[in-house]
């Protein structure tokens, strides 16, 4: 078996697409619109690769259909607080997961110029018990 030389194991999901109704103004709370999910999250991924045992490591399928699951099944009036809701229910879902880096695109956002697309990106950590 070999040893990491440090412990930053990742898996992502990118481009998730999703019609939903989040927003400040009334057209983007009575029209869907599209929003971009991008995940990645770190876990130590030396157990799984040895094993060659889906159990022993997180399922891709299970994260989108949870991100799936808040982007679609809730109501935000900020992307701030959708991306912080969809990190906190994976870290409360996903055991195996250390760190989860989320970004939220809203390709057409209200705003009063030309631009591909509006976002944020956060970046949370499992809560270490003492």
């Amino acid at each position: 078996m070999t040893t990491p030389i440090l412990r930053r194991d990742k898996i992502f999901i990118r481009d998730m697409a999703f019609l939903a109704n989040h927003g400040v103004f009334e057209h983007e709370r009575n029209f869907p619109q599209r929003f971009m999910i991008d995940f990645e999250g770190e876990m130590y991924l030396a157990p799984s690769a040895e094993t060659d045992e889906v159990r022993d490591t997180v399922r891709y399928d299970q994260i989108a259909e949870t991100i799936r699951d808040v982007v679609t099944g809730e109501r935000f009036n900020l992307i701030e607080t959708l991306a912080e809701e969809i990190a906190h229910r994976i870290l409360d879902t996903y055991a195996g997961l250390e760190t989860v880096h989320v970004r939220v695109r809203k390709p057409q956002a209200s705003v009063p110029v030309l631009c591909g697309e509006v976002g944020v990106e956060i970046f949370r950590r499992r809560a270490r018990h003492a």
